[in-house]
Formats: structure tokens, C-alpha cells, sequence
């Protein structure tokens, strides 16, 4: 399956990307077949914020070092009768987190710009879903229907872009994460094969969005397959961004994995493991092993494909 996207320059698209022109394409490499069921498809929010600690106005400290272990996305949509808003919300743990904190209730808080946040006791102008994360759930993520009390007030915020989400924690209980909502370039696509699938004669497709920031250095991306009983849909092996001179940009997990280094998928690290290599000049020894991550550092996460409410790879600053 292939998709074109016109993307501005300059950007850089998820954790891997290289800076390139435009266009882009998102190419899952399909084998095997299987059914699933219902069809779904991807559409694109109109806010979003990328959540870090960095962008917190008050200190954020974690044992009396910065807390840099979490990240996390927002989107929100306004319904199409305009009386509630469509809020997607996902918190992911770092794989090398060491601890994973308890969460509060996060929130949408305005009119306040990127360098203002609410006093304490002012009342958000939303409530969010509680995230819940683990090690063998290190990603979380939420998508709700909500409806303000005061949804005015909360879209004149969002439009003039003074609104923002914060997400608290019990160790940081002003906040541990928090992002600006912005209105946001979202680039759509439906994946189409050029060719019928040979075990059922039909054509295979797909839904992706990506979203780029309003100063293009921060994205995200969401690939859904269908799940449609009457249609036979291959099973992808990978998903790959590459560029239009076969650049490969990022690559994302089809199935669910685990990690205790950042950008590692297999649940392995590098380690020290001597191998001996006999030359004629004698023994030599290197490192040339790797060693799994041990039960208390290994990270769980989903599949990065075909969850509605989890964009895969956020570029973070």
C-alpha cells in the first residue's frame, strides 16, 4: 500500500526523520492474509499539543533531578453539531523510565499563553480521562466525548491559541506535562494496492493522517487498516516512512513489543559478551553481543498501527 503526502519544507517528521523535500510516502509492505473486523478510518483533529516537562513554567523535578521520563499527545476536535468536543489524550513512559509515576487528573486550562498557567485553584475549562501506565503498559492512551460547561469560552481559547493541556502527577502535582493546543497541518491519505490480493481478488487498503506543528518541527502519525469482515486484508510485516528517494525515515511496529533502550524494539540492549575469533596471529577478543533487558527495565508497548487513539511516533524537542 502507497501514499503520497505534500508536506512543507523544512520539517522533520518522527524520532528518525532526516530532514528531506517533499513529497513523502508511507508504505506498509504487505504479506500473508487475514480477516478483520470493522472498517475504520482516519480523520483528522483540528488541535493538537505535544506533551513534555520542558514546556512546564514552574520547576519539574523528580527526586531532586528534571523529570524527563514521559511524553505525551493531545488532540481535540469540536463535534460536527458543535456540542461537544472529540479529546483524544495518550501518555507514553520512556523505556528507559526507572519509575513511573501516579497520575492526577489532567486539563485543558485558558486563556493562557505558552509562557502563563493557571494559579492554583483556578478551575480548568476541562477535565480530562486519568492516564494509567506500568511497565507492562507503558503507553496509555484515551479518546472521549466531552462537553464543557463554559464550551465558548474553551473554543475561543482554543481558537486564539491560549489554551493548554496539563497532565499532574504525585510527584509533580502542578503539573508534570503540559502542552499548548495549536491548530495543526494535518495531511490525510487512503492507502490504496496497486494490485488484487491473490487469496481473495480484492484490493487491500488503508487510512493514514499526519499531523506537523504550526513551526513544522514537531509530528505525528496514524496508520489504521481496516477491520472489515468482507474483505480479506493482508497482514502487514512493516510500516515504513521513506522518502520519495527511498530514504527510510521511520519504521513502525506492527506488533506489540518491548524495550528498555529508546529505539530498541526488541527487548534487547547492548552489552558486553566477549566473543573469540581465532587469526593466525592468535586470539582476539570483542564485544560483539547483546544482552535482554532484565524483568525490572523492560517496557511493554502496543503495536504502533491500527489503534484509534494512539499516534505512533511523536517527535519530541
Amino acid at each position: 500500500l502507497r501514499a503520497r503526502f505534500d508536506i512543507p519544507d523544512p520539517f522533520r517528521l518522527f524520532a528518525a526523520m532526516r530532514q528531506e523535500g517533499h513529497p513523502i510516502q508511507i508504505i506498509p509492505l504487505i504479506l500473508a492474509a487475514l480477516l478483520i473486523p470493522p472498517a475504520v478510518h482516519a480523520s483528522c483533529p483540528t488541535y493538537a499539543a505535544w506533551l513534555d516537562a520542558s514546556n512546564e513554567i514552574h520547576p519539574v523535578y523528580c527526586a531532586g533531578v528534571p523529570c524527563n521520563n514521559l511524553k505525551g499527545f493531545a488532540t481535540v476536535a469540536l463535534s460536527p453539531d458543535g456540542t461537544y468536543l472529540e479529546v483524544t489524550l495518550q501518555v507514553q513512559a520512556t523505556p528507559d523510565s526507572a519509575a513511573i509515576p501516579l497520575f492526577l487528573p489532567p486539563a485543558i486550562y485558558g486563556p493562557y499563553d505558552a509562557t502563563q498557567e493557571a494559579a492554583a485553584g483556578v478551575a480548568p475549562l476541562a477535565t480530562l480521562s486519568v492516564p494509567s501506565l506500568s511497565l507492562d503498559q507503558s503507553l496509555w492512551s484515551s479518546s472521549s466525548r466531552i462537553k464543557p460547561a463554559d464550551l465558548p469560552k474553551l473554543m475561543d481559547a482554543l481558537r486564539n491559541g491560549l489554551a493548554y493541556v496539563n497532565v499532574p502527577t504525585d510527584r509533580v502535582p502542578t503539573g508534570e506535562l503540559r502542552g499548548q493546543l495549536q491548530v495543526v497541518t494535518c495531511l490525510e491519505a487512503e492507502l490504496n494496492s496497486a494490485t488484487a490480493c491473490a487469496a481473495s481478488n480484492l484490493h487491500p487498503y488503508a487510512f493514514a493522517n499526519v499531523l506537523l506543528s504550526a513551526d513544522e518541527k514537531l509530528s505525528a502519525t496514524l496508520v489504521q487498516l481496516p477491520r472489515d469482515p468482507s474483505r480479506s486484508i493482508p497482514t502487514p510485516v512493516s510500516v515504513e516512512v521513506t522518502s520519495t528517494t527511498s530514504v527510510r525515515l521511520a519504521t513502525l511496529q506492527t506488533q506489540q513489543y518491548s524495550s528498555c533502550v529508546s529505539g530498541s524494539f526488541s527487548g534487547l540492549k547492548v552489552g558486553f559478551r566477549p566473543s573469540v575469533r581465532f587469526f593466525l596471529s592468535g586470539f582476539v577478543f570483542q564485544a560483539d553481543g547483546v544482552t535482554p533487558c532484565s524483568v525490572d527495565e523492560k517496557h511493554t508497548y502496543p503495536a504502533e498501527i491500527n489503534v484509534p487513539t494512539s499516534y505512533a511516533r511523536l517527535l519530541q524537542r
